[in-house]
């Protein structure tokens, strides 16, 4: 490894644009016209060293492998550096520019490696190690370890180590370890380490009406005066809704301790709200 020079990456898009539009060539010189040394973004040629914990992505259509002369750079947010001037040694794949940055360093490339496929007028946002794949119009946020796959016009959440798959026009959030599928226009938020099941315009953590299917350990909560449950295990399950009357929230609560569908109801009564659970047949009747 050079002792006079140093070796950064950076992103850029299809037409060799990086942020505000700066137009990078796809090799030699290139030149910040407006460099400023103060440690903060902007004035510079920006780029990512061996030692930063995270890689930001403005876009990941082309990766550069920028060569700079040793103290000229200035750290900013102990995350990414900035230098007056640098050479581009090589432009390509995420992968090619990894190689290229080991042959030249002797080291890996260690960063917050994302992967991302978004689909036409779509939106991501993914963290450390996630794989999100989002349909039309959709939006998806990803949390560490995490995979999603959304469809048209769906927005998802996901906490570390989860699993999540939307339907159209569906909404999700999934805290830790969680597993999400949901169909056409349902809402689903999972607690950690559970499981849920959503059919159609149905809503978890969620609205009355909605199916929940949870693990043992879980606690389930629907929005709402009534809904439906069918969990494996001993689960928490609680309905919770807004009394007008007496300006408050009221929560009802039941323990299912078997694999049984039930409809949960609140009836109020003159001593108050009531839980009323009635098991639902497999033919639909009660």
């Amino acid at each position: 490894m050079s002792k006079k020079y140093g070796y950064m990456i950076k992103t850029v898009d299809k037409n060799m644009r990086g942020y505000n539009g700066f137009k990078y060539p796809k090799k030699g010189k290139v030149v910040a016209p407006d460099w400023d040394p103060a440690p903060i973004c902007g004035g510079g040629i920006h780029g990512l060293i061996h030692e930063t914990e995270e890689h930001y992505i403005e876009n990941n259509d082309i990766w550069l492998v920028l060569k700079y002369e040793k103290g000229t750079e200035v750290v900013i947010d102990n995350n990414k550096i900035k230098v007056p001037y640098a050479w581009i040694i090589f432009a390509g794949t995420a992968e090619e520019a990894q190689k290229k940055f080991k042959e030249l360093t002797g080291k890996e490339y260690q960063y917050d490696y994302t992967i991302q496929t978004a689909g036409y007028k779509s939106i991501q946002k993914a963290e450390n190690w996630s794989t999100q794949i989002a349909g039309y119009k959709s939006t998806q946020i990803a949390g560490n370890w995490s995979t999603q796959k959304a469809e048209y016009e769906s927005t998802q959440k996901a906490g570390i180590w989860s699993i999540q798959k939307a339907g159209n026009r569906s909404i999700q959030i999934g805290e830790s370890g969680s597993t999400q599928i949901a169909e056409f226009e349902s809402t689903q938020i999972a607690e950690y380490k559970s499981t849920q099941t959503a059919g159609c315009k149905s809503i978890q953590k969620a609205g009355s009406k909605s199916t929940q299917k949870a693990r043992e350990g879980s606690i389930c909560i629907i929005d709402g005066k009534e809904g439906y449950c069918q969990h494996k295990g001993k689960v928490l399950q609680i309905l919770r809704f807004y009394d007008d009357k007496k300006d408050e929230y009221v929560f009802l609560y039941t323990i299912i301790k078997n694999n049984k569908r039930y409809k949960l109801k609140a009836i109020e009564t003159t001593k108050g709200w009531k839980l009323e659970k009635k098991e639902v047949k497999e033919d639909g009747n009660n």
